[in-house]
């Protein structure tokens, strides 16, 4: 199963939004896709899937066991947001896939141009001797 076909291309406009920096607070992603009203719910999507993933703080902390010093990280949930190596890999298919499309387009609409200018010539051609 290709996980990308669950990604729509506003998913993917969000990713791409996240990529552009190392990482960047929820509430900031929040307000810049305001117009889209799903993105609560799109980040959490994202985030579930493991496209995106929330940045942890480890504070160190040391206790004794037994008489011997033990140092243990307590990681401490952040509302910031940074985007995976699957998400990272989901984006450059899907742009990939963009910019292969548009070249094809473009190279489709030269070939048709020809072909019109080509019946134009020979229309004239005929009448014109």
């Amino acid at each position: 199963m290709e996980p990308s076909k669950k990604l729509t291309p506003v998913d993917f406009k969000i990713l791409k939004y996240i990529n552009d920096f190392s990482d960047i607070k929820k509430d900031k992603i929040i307000l810049h896709f305001s117009d889209i009203q799903s993105i609560k719910y799109r980040l959490d999507f994202l985030i579930e899937n493991k496209y995106l993933l929330y940045i942890d703080k480890h504070i160190p902390v040391m206790f004794t066991l037994y008489d011997l010093p033990n140092e243990y990280s307590l990681p401490i949930h952040t509302d910031r947001i940074q985007i995976t190596d699957k998400g990272k890999k989901e984006l450059e298919d899907y742009l990939q896939k963009q910019r292969t499309e548009r070249l094809s387009l473009a190279f489709k609409i030269i070939a048709c141009l020809g072909s019109i200018i080509g019946i134009i010539l020979g229309i004239k051609s005929c009448f014109l001797g």
